[in-house]
């Protein structure tokens, strides 16, 4: 970055994932403010912290709005050069069964294309059009309708596990993605300021994590959206930019909607 290259921490196949071990999920954030439906948290991230540069001054906000609404805003400021790209890795089962899979819930996502794998599960830096593919839910259908399909990308991921490229282009009045479960009538919709949307249906969910009431976390019982920008954007110059420089602000809003 700026001429000067930084050496991040390898993960075991020779890559910073996640922000590297342990990442900002596994740290205990600071409560700068709470009140009956808020709550904002904060964490500095030190120069050098997992090989990233800069003392990151970062802050969530968590709050819960009377439209049924989960809303999370990130900020965030440096006094080096650096790159941040947060998001958001909630599982959500909207059916209130965590036995039951996801497979049979109806998904919409607002995206023409999504950013593709190399057989490593590294981004290309090329983005495919989800036209005649499994991953085209531009029409709301069932999750499970093709996440088995004899298709590369799903191969290499065992189900969706894969960033949108979002046509809202940041407006957050765009929704961005809505899934639907039939039996229960609840519906999630998702509308976020950043370029894309990381759908991960739990393919690697095995039993071994116990959750509440003593349920077993199996293989596609949930799903994420994880907002973001895409995967390895620093070293994609075609990609939207994650650098953030002393001086600027870094800004991110997402919201989970529910309703029937």
């Amino acid at each position: 970055m700026d001429g000067i290259e930084y050496k991040l921490q390898a993960g075991g196949n020779g890559h910073c994932a996640h922000g590297g071990t342990p990442g900002f999920a596994d740290k205990v954030w600071n409560i700068v403010e709470t009140n009956g439906n808020t709550v904002k948290l904060s964490y500095l991230s030190v120069d050098g912290e997992n090989g990233f540069p800069g003392n990151l001054d970062i802050s969530v906000t968590y709050t819960l709005s009377e439209r049924n609404e989960l809303i999370i805003n990130y900020e965030a400021t440096t006094d080096k050069p650096t790159v941040l790209n947060p998001s958001n890795h909630s599982f959500f089962n909207i059916s209130g069964d965590l036995n039951k899979s996801i497979t049979d819930q109806k998904l919409f996502v607002y995206g023409d294309s999504i950013a593709e794998y190399d057989n490593d599960k590294c981004v290309t830096g090329r983005m495919i059009s989800v036209k005649n593919s499994p991953f085209d839910f531009r029409c709301m259908h069932h999750i499970g309708d093709n996440i088995d399909d004899d298709n590369q990308q799903l191969k290499v991921t065992g189900g969706y596990d894969h960033t949108w490229k979002l046509n809202s282009n940041g407006d957050i009045d765009k929704m961005a993605a809505r899934i639907k479960d039939k039996k229960s009538g609840r519906v999630m919709e998702v509308y976020t300021t950043e370029p894309g949307l990381h759908i991960y249906t739990a393919n690697g969910h095995n039993s071994k994590i116990i959750g509440k009431s003593g349920i077993t976390y199996v293989r596609r019982n949930s799903i994420c959206f994880e907002t973001m920008h895409f995967a390895d954007s620093p070293n994609k110059p075609q990609f939207p930019s994650t650098a953030l420089r002393p001086g600027e602000k870094f800004t991110s809003t997402t919201i989970f909607r529910f309703r029937n």
